[in-house]
């Protein structure tokens, strides 16, 4: 994808999205994006508001089939890779799991 292509798709984003999706894409997705506190605090209900219905429905089952244990650990991954799974579904249209 090139420049122009990045910024056509991120058009429309609030501008913190804006911003991590560049240095995203400017470090050839080696930076996977900043701690986010809002997928970290509210897991499935923040990924289900961005479109990420396939990961929202594996947390869900790692949460059951764990008792909820897993759960913690995915809350965690949100936080981290939160940004950069929104960036792969906003740019690419890929819902990735992990």
């Amino acid at each position: 994808m090139n420049q122009q292509e990045f910024d056509d798709k991120i058009i429309g984003l609030k501008p913190k999205y804006q911003d991590q999706f560049r240095k995203i894409f400017e470090s050839n997705e080696n930076f996977k994006g900043d701690f986010n506190w809002m997928a970290f605090l509210f897991g499935i209900i923040w990924c289900l508001s961005k479109g990420l219905w396939l990961v929202s429905l594996v947390t869900i089952l790692i949460s059951v089939f764990t008792g909820g244990i897993g759960g913690i650990f995915v809350w965690f991954y949100f936080g981290f890779r939160g940004n950069y799974l929104y960036y792969k579904y906003q740019t690419e249209g890929k819902q990735i799991i992990f």
